[in-house]
């Protein structure tokens, strides 16, 4: 994978991404789009994003970084850092901006 990564795309972008370990690990990601994960939106800019992504129809999984700790950790607002979650569906109603996890 790292070898057509490298040829399709160059080496620059290869040491861009990131990977995390998942069970179905070997499943073949050719011909799939990535995101450089290292260039941050904020604020307006990351709703409009990821309401944009949703009604495209994109795959959005979301995760909360676990600065110092390597195991999971709950947040008083009931999310855990450290673990991922699908993005099901992005909306705004009455201007109020709602992003629906499922665990």
């Amino acid at each position: 994978e790292q070898l057509r990564w490298q040829r399709e795309h160059g080496s620059a972008a290869w040491r861009q991404l990131r990977f995390v370990e998942l069970g179905w690990h070997g499943t073949n990601i050719a011909g799939g789009r990535y995101h450089d994960a290292r260039k941050v939106a904020l604020g307006d800019d990351l709703f409009l994003r990821l309401a944009y992504y949703d009604q495209a129809n994109f795959l959005m999984a979301a995760a909360i970084h676990t600065p110092g700790r390597t195991l999971e950790h709950r947040r008083p607002d009931g999310l855990i850092e450290g673990h991922a979650y699908s993005v099901l569906e992005v909306q705004e109603m009455h201007g109020v901006r709602l992003v629906h996890l499922r665990n």
